[in-house]
């Protein structure tokens, strides 16, 4: 059941309106909105690798995130391997001191968010890995992003993205979202001119639920 207000619902109804190429999108909408309050909390463990430069080799960060709420916190923090001192391991600390990102754990609630007001493309028909799918590309402008921010010293942007949700036509199931940053989405100084995420869905078990 969605208990969500009806302007974040709004634009579920207006790609419903829009026919039936746009029904699964709009059924992929409706579970995006509602998912995030449908989640459990839960502790897991995030690796991520950091390039700093071509011909370094690149550092491993391990770290135990928190997600409660909807929202993400990091702490026991590690660079290779080694633990940091007491006073830097306090989490997000890390993240934002050379390069990080907030709000990246709930991509496919912001891109359908009202507030996001992203701009759909037709369902172009797909197969990958052998599964059809129906992908429609998507934009949202910089100014309506106000959930996704990429960190810097001293420095925070919210870019502009693009990219695709990939809808199982038989199940109805979001399969795969795409998110994009050009170098037309960020300002000219910042340190990252271009990022794509790729996140695939399927179900998983968190602890016994």
């Amino acid at each position: 059941q969605i208990t969500e207000p009806d302007h974040n619902l709004q634009l579920c109804g207006e790609l419903r309106q829009r026919g039936s190429a746009f029904e699964q999108l709009a059924n992929a909408c409706r579970y995006a909105i509602a998912m995030p309050h449908a989640l459990p909390d839960f502790v897991c463990t995030e690796t991520v690798k950091r390039y700093s430069s071509p011909k370094k080799k690149p550092d491993a960060i391990t770290a135990e995130l928190t997600m409660e709420k909807t929202k993400s916190h990091y702490a026991k923090l590690t660079v290779n391997g080694r633990a940091l001192p007491a006073g830097h391991n306090l989490g997000d600390f890390l993240f934002e001191e050379q390069a990080g990102s907030t709000g990246e754990f709930a991509m496919l609630f912001n891109v359908f968010d009202a507030s996001s007001r992203a701009e759909f493309a037709p369902p172009v028909d797909v197969v990958l890995d052998h599964n059809r799918l129906k992908r429609y590309d998507y934009r949202v402008k910089r100014e309506n992003n106000l959930r996704w921010s990429w960190l810097f010293v001293n420095y925070r942007i919210n870019p502009g993205y693009h990219g695709s949700v990939f809808v199982d036509r038989t199940t109805g199931a979001v399969s795969r979202l795409v998110v994009q940053v050009g170098s037309d989405e960020v300002d000219p100084q910042t340190p990252i001119s271009a990022a794509t995420t790729t996140i695939e869905y399927g179900d998983v078990s968190i602890g016994e639920a």
